[in-house]
């Protein structure tokens, strides 16, 4: 409570005077009265129900002029994947996203390159990892042990790239479970004596 007077919660008047919420004080003779009127709970409970209808309108209404300036949130993945059909880059949470030529895939050395006929919203989380990964690790920790050896197995071996390590440690990093993205508990172990093995 800010200030001296411990009834301002109740109107000055305890007897009479409620809060429950926290947030409106109101009368606790409920009754009504005899022109039809509602009582003051009902009052209280619309309200508060206007008020959260307005917190909801708010947020929308800001994320919506986010998504118009092409800035996208975490488990915004899909929405980032129908604003490249109509514009050639956009942000996803703190990296560049550019829409590239190119029938299936993705690139991140810093910055995410999507193909156009890439639709997956998992693959926009996953190369956000690889993202915090050149970050963490610099970049040439990370061309070395990640990037080359992603770029090779993604063209030789491509029904087993998504298990390796390194792109186990991007779905992890990148926040892609449940967006198309689901490493079993021995490629997560595997993955984590990776990191530690290759600085």
């Amino acid at each position: 409570m800010l200030g001296y007077n411990m009834y301002a919660y109740c109107n000055n008047n305890p007897i009479l005077g409620a809060d429950s919420t926290g947030t409106i004080p109101v009368n606790t003779m409920h009754h009504m009265t005899d022109g039809g009127s509602i009582s003051d709970e009902v009052r209280v409970n619309r309200m508060i129900a206007k008020h959260e209808a307005d917190k909801a309108r708010h947020a929308a209404n800001k994320r919506d002029k986010r998504h118009a300036q092409g800035r996208f949130r975490k488990g915004e993945e899909q929405d980032v994947i129908y604003y490249l059909e109509n514009n050639k880059s956009c942000w996803y949470r703190i990296a560049p996203v550019f829409r590239v030529p190119g029938e299936g895939g993705a690139l991140s050395i810093g910055t995410i390159f999507m193909t156009e006929g890439e639709k997956r919203p998992g693959v926009v989380a996953h190369e956000y990892g690889h993202t915090m990964e050149l970050l963490l690790r610099g970049p040439v920790r990370y061309l070395t042990a990640t990037a080359l050896p992603s770029v090779i197995t993604a063209n030789t071996i491509p029904d087993k790239h998504n298990g390796l390590p390194y792109e186990v440690i991007a779905t992890m990093g990148g926040g892609a479970f449940g967006v198309g993205f689901e490493p079993t508990d021995a490629q997560k172990a595997w993955a984590i004596v990776y990191a530690l093995l290759v600085p």
